[in-house]
């Protein structure tokens, strides 16, 4: 049998999934949405049902910013998952933020 050795140079574990009450965009807000940062810089999106493991969920509302689509707290306009995505495919360079870096 030959031994399994790990390293960590080439081992890194998955992104966490961060969930929350809400998620804004902008001047959207969603419900129930869980957004997990990819190493490519790319973010996948779904709708939060319940914890998993590496799932973090944030008590609040967690919020996504792009240089091209500041946040903007002034609204609150209702978005589904298919606009969302749309939205987020039209700007890049999102940065995932949680509730103490939104204030």
């Amino acid at each position: 049998m030959i031994p399994m050795i790990y390293s960590p140079r080439h081992f890194s574990p998955p992104h966490p999934y961060y969930a929350s009450h809400y998620l804004r965009v902008g001047s959207y807000l969603t419900r129930s949405i869980a957004v997990q940062s990819l190493p490519s810089g790319a973010l996948d999106i779904r709708p939060f049902t319940e914890e998993t493991e590496r799932t973090i969920f944030i008590n609040g509302t967690i919020a996504l910013v792009s240089p091209t689509c500041p946040l903007n707290e002034a609204g609150e306009e209702p978005i589904t998952l298919s606009e969302l995505e749309r939205l987020l495919s039209q700007h890049s360079s999102w940065q995932l933020l949680l509730p103490r870096e939104t204030r």
